[in-house]
């Protein structure tokens, strides 16, 4: 190709792929054009598609180079407009050899006219589907092929307008415009909900990310933003219930299984041989109580009924239950919680204790492989957030109908331990049976019962819920004699926390390790959407009380099991080598530092001792309303008393854990992480209040970071080491420097 100086050129380029320039120089390093933007630029040789026979322009005025190279570019683009390669193609595709771009022009206009070359060359460049640019010249394609290839380019422009439509309307979103105005953002809403929960990896088109970044949506947190702006998320939208696919509602026929079981425990006329009103005993005017050795009439006749309740029972469940409806029955449990797995009753004489523990039988109204029993399978536990409970059971099952309320008779799987006057098992076994619960109260109440028979600084600080996380643990002694109660049912339940102090105190001596915990936190959203917390102190009475029974019962579950080679999920756990001493009450540093010589709990078809707690064998078997694990476990111990065998061989148990232990897994990750988002959106919301200290406790350093107790969030946070120097258990203030719910991200520092 020879070039020089001045003549209009016609080179490769991106966009356009064909652009005009003018020859400036000609170097060893290429050919120097001067470009229609009045930028030079320097291309190579093979890049030049189309040149001028002579010099057009002079290169010593650039600027009359320039005006001259505008004016035949905008001639030629004029000429380009008009080609119709189409009909060049119509011409041209009867004899389908390659054809030079100048004998092509020639069918177009005059031999040799160079501006419908270049113009040619142009429209050959932005529309390849007429002809087929070989070495030897430009080759007609097939007219099928090039029907083909116009329908995609039709459509390929479709989809262009489509898309630029769509981001029109998530810029309107955006700005403001309600969802029902935008039809083509619902029509992908559901596409939309999926990149914001997975991000680059969500299974939606390709171009929907192209468009969301055409848009300025394509970051998590501004798409979030757009969808709670349209309607479709609120501002504090649950996204990992989304993420995976947790059912909030349950199908309307499993609402209807369970409302016909709810009706089953409606209240009927007694029928011949069970008595319309429960033995006597059973009046909490009658509960009094005391320690044992103390004659008390009141339990003389408080013995529950050995005859078993027969089939025309209100309940229509009761064949082959032994009646305990006579006995004082207490539930207790924290102030919001309905679904009540588990019941108490008690007796006192000289002797020592009767220890009755009830635990809902949900074995015996929801059968195996029902589809009531799948969908508890496949949710695995009951979901508790601060923004409401999602329940393993429909609530008119966990809340009303197996519930261990004071709402009617219930079914019932029941513990009868027979315990000596220091709280040694001398007898116990496990029957079904039927209870009525006569005192349904939480713990806060519960405790307040007790006051009268505290101590004065463990009356003043024994709620179960306190209104700052500081507090030091309070005595237990239970003063029975000459105590004023506040309720007559009172002295039962301070004979009952006396008996949970001398198994505490027995576990104790068996190696457990009881170490009082940080407050459990409690989170409150108000109406406004406010964030506020408060504290369940570690040194409730009643709430240590039900888990000393619990215990019992769980370890006792545990035995049977083993005694009688049923398959079970056992908990163990070896002991901890070099465990420094640990106080009663909590201490962070303490507290921090035992954690590293904690072992971890093993689950498994093995029983072993469980050195935390102090017992061996251990499982979990007292809350079948809210985990499936336990459920299945309340069916092996259900299945071997009625028929002296297990419903499942250890590999079909084995199946039914598997089944449900995923969603156990992934319910677990939830509610961790949803505390750890209202949390975080307390601290923000406290930061844009201007409050951005706290106090902690520093209760471990490295070289480079500290751990600190944080005690308004009763947690453990790591941050950067000041510059300053601090201590381990030094008290120092933390300040917030960012506090991101939506993220995850929380920003601290050691103030000076």
């Amino acid at each position: 190709m020879s070039l020089q100086v001045g003549q209009i050129v016609e080179f490769q380029a991106k966009d356009p792929p064909v652009q005009l320039g003018v020859v400036l120089a000609i170097t060893p390093k290429g050919v120097r054009l001067l470009q229609l933007n009045r930028k030079e630029t320097t291309v190579t040789e093979r890049s030049v598609l189309h040149h001028t026979a002579q010099a057009k322009a002079s290169p010593h005025d650039l600027d009359d180079c320039w005006e001259k190279a505008r004016q035949i570019d905008e001639k030629r683009q004029r000429l380009a407009a008009r080609i119709d390669l189409g009909e060049l193609h119509d011409l041209l595709q009867a004899d389908p050899r390659p054809y030079g771009l100048a004998e092509m022009a020639g069918f177009l206009a005059e031999a040799g006219n160079e501006d419908m070359e270049a113009a040619l060359l142009r429209r050959l460049a932005a529309d390849p589907f007429y002809f087929r640019q070989r070495k030897e010249g430009y080759v007609p394609v097939p007219a099928d092929e090039v029907r083909a290839a116009l329908e995609r380019e039709e459509k390929r422009h479709r989809q262009e307008a489509e898309d630029q439509a769509l981001i029109d309307e998530l810029k309107r979103g955006a700005g403001g415009v309600p969802l029902a105005e935008l039809p083509r953002v619902a029509a992908v809403l559901d596409s939309l909900v999926q990149i914001v929960l997975w991000g680059a990896e969500a299974p939606v088109p390709k171009r929907l990310h192209e468009i969301l970044e055409r848009a300025g949506l394509h970051q998590p947190r501004p798409l979030f933003g757009f969808l709670v702006k349209i309607g479709r998320f609120g501002p504090d939208e649950h996204l990992d219930l989304l993420r995976y696919k947790v059912p909030t509602a349950f199908p309307p026929e499993l609402e209807e299984e369970a409302a016909r079981l709810l009706a089953r425990f409606a209240p009927a006329a007694a029928s011949p041989g069970v008595t319309g009103e429960p033995a006597r005993g059973s009046s909490p005017d009658a509960a009094a109580g005391g320690e044992p050795g103390a004659a008390s009439a009141s339990y003389a006749g408080s013995e529950p009924s050995s005859a078993v309740a027969p089939s025309g029972a209100a309940m229509g469940v009761a064949v082959g239950r032994r009646d305990l409806r006579g006995l004082p029955t207490w539930a207790i449990d924290a102030e919001t919680t309905r679904d009540r797995d588990d019941a108490f009753s008690l007796t006192v004489d000289e002797g020592g204790y009767t220890l009755w523990i009830h635990v809902s039988d949900v074995a015996a109204s929801i059968p195996i492989a029902s589809p009531l029993d799948r969908e508890a399978s496949r949710r695995g536990t009951t979901i508790y957030l601060p923004e409401g409970n999602i329940p393993m059971l429909p609530p008119i099952i966990s809340e009303q109908a197996l519930s261990l309320s004071d709402a009617g008779d219930r079914p019932a799987l029941t513990w009868e331990i027979r315990l000596d006057a220091e709280g040694a098992i001398l007898s116990h076994r496990i029957y079904r049976s039927l209870v009525r619960v006569t005192v349904a109260t939480d713990y806060l109440t519960a405790d307040s019962w007790l006051a009268p028979a505290l101590p004065p600084e463990a009356a003043e600080e024994s709620s179960a819920v306190l209104a700052h996380p500081s507090g030091n643990r309070v005595g237990r002694g239970v003063d029975l004699e000459g105590t004023t109660w506040t309720s007559p049912t009172a002295p039962l339940l301070a004979a009952a926390v006396r008996l949970a102090g001398k198994l505490r105190c027995r576990r104790r001596l068996a190696g457990a390790l009881l170490v009082e915990r940080q407050p459990e936190l409690k989170l409150t959203l108000t109406p406004d959407g406010r964030v506020e917390l408060g504290y369940r102190s570690g040194n409730s009475p009643s709430a240590e009380m039900i888990m000393e029974f619990m215990v019992l019962a769980n370890h006792l579950a545990a035995r049977y099991c083993q005694e009688h080679d049923l398959p079970c999920l056992y908990r163990s756990q070896e002991r901890a080598e070099n465990l420094p001493d640990l106080p009663a009450e909590f201490q962070p540093v303490a507290f921090f530092q035992a954690l590293r010589f904690f072992r971890k709990t093993v689950l498994g078809a093995t029983p072993g001792h469980h050195s935390s707690l102090g017992v061996g064998p251990y499982c979990q078997v007292t809350s079948p309303l809210r985990r499936y694990s336990d459920l299945l476990i309340q069916r092996q111990l259900a299945g071997h008393l009625d028929h002296g065998q297990a419903p499942y061989d250890a590999e079909g148990f084995h199946q039914a854990l598997l089944a449900a232990d995923e969603a156990t897994r992934t319910a677990e990750t939830i509610m961790r992480e949803r505390q750890a988002y209202w949390v975080l959106k307390f601290l923000q919301q406290e930061l844009a209040a201007g409050r951005d200290a706290w106090p902690a406790v520093v209760v471990d350093q490295t070289p480079t970071d500290v751990v600190v107790y944080f005690e308004a969030i009763c947690e453990f946070r790591t941050c950067r080491r000041p510059a300053h120097d601090v201590a381990v258990g030094q008290r120092v203030t933390l300040r917030v420097k960012k506090a991101d719910p939506f993220e995850g991200l929380l920003r601290l520092e050691v103030m000076p």
